[in-house]
C-alpha cells in the first residue's frame, strides 16, 4: 500500500479533524477521551515503513483548553505515542495498519486513566517550566507554555498568573512563544479566581 492507500482505508473506518493539512484520524471519541492518530509511510519504496502518532486529549482539558485559547492552540494533551513497523515483505498491508490501530487503543487504555494523565501533564510542566519568572526561554517548547498556564489555572494560582499577566502588560513576555498572548492570562486570572475561591473544581487532583 502506498501513503494514499492507507490514508483511504483508514478513512473508510474512522472520521478524521484536519490540522496543518494534515489528517489525524479520531480512532476513539467517548467522555472518557478522545484518540487521534497521525499515519505516515517511511522508507523507500521497495522498503515500506509504517510509521504513525498518536495523541490524546479529554473533554475537560479539551474546555478549559479552548476557554483560555479559543483559537490557534490545538486541545490534545501532549501525551504522545510513535508505532514504526517494517514489513519483511516490504510492503504495507490492511493487516499492518490494523494491527497499528490496536496497538494505539491498547495505548490509550493504558493512558486515559487520571494517575497517567497527571503523570504526562506533570512531566510537560517539570521539564520545561518553572514557578520563577525568568526561567522562560525561546526555546521552551509551545505545548508545555499552554500547560503551564492550564495548570496554573486549574490549581488556582492567581497570584502567579497575575505575574505574567503584569509582565505582558509592561511588555515583557518572558520568552512566550507569540501565540501566547495577554488576553490568554486575563482568561486564565479570571477562571483561576474561580478554582481558587472553589467556585470551580479541578477535575484532577495535582
Amino acid at each position: 500500500m502506498k501513503k494514499k492507500d492507507v490514508l483511504k482505508y483508514m478513512q473508510a473506518k474512522f472520521p478524521f479533524e484536519l490540522f496543518d493539512r494534515e489528517k489525524d484520524f479520531v480512532i476513539i471519541d467517548e467522555d472518557r477521551g478522545k484518540l487521534l492518530v497521525l499515519v505516515e509511510l517511511s522508507g523507500s519504496p521497495q522498503k515500506r515503513q509504517l510509521n504513525c502518532v498518536a495523541t490524546i486529549t479529554t473533554p475537560w482539558f479539551s474546555k478549559i483548553t479552548k476557554d483560555i485559547f479559543p483559537t490557534g492552540i490545538v486541545d490534545t494533551l501532549f501525551c504522545y505515542a510513535s508505532y514504526l513497523y517494517t514489513p519483511e515483505s516490504g510492503v504495507v498491508s490492511e493487516q499492518d495498519v490494523d494491527d497499528m490501530v490496536k496497538f494505539f487503543i491498547n495505548w490509550f487504555e493504558e493512558k486515559v486513566i487520571e494517575s497517567n494523565i497527571l503523570e504526562c501533564l506533570s512531566e510537560f510542566n517539570d521539564k520545561y517550566t518553572s514557578y520563577e519568572l525568568e526561567i522562560y526561554t525561546s526555546e521552551t517548547p509551545l505545548g508545555s507554555q499552554r500547560n503551564f498556564i492550564i495548570i496554573n489555572t486549574l490549581k488556582g494560582k492567581v497570584a502567579k498568573l497575575t505575574q505574567y499577566h503584569n509582565g505582558f502588560l509592561e511588555g515583557d513576555r518572558k520568552g512566550f512563544a507569540p501565540l501566547i498572548k495577554l488576553e490568554h492570562f486575563e482568561r486564565a486570572v479570571e477562571l483561576a479566581k474561580k478554582y481558587e475561591s472553589g467556585e470551580l473544581i479541578s477535575p484532577i487532583e495535582f
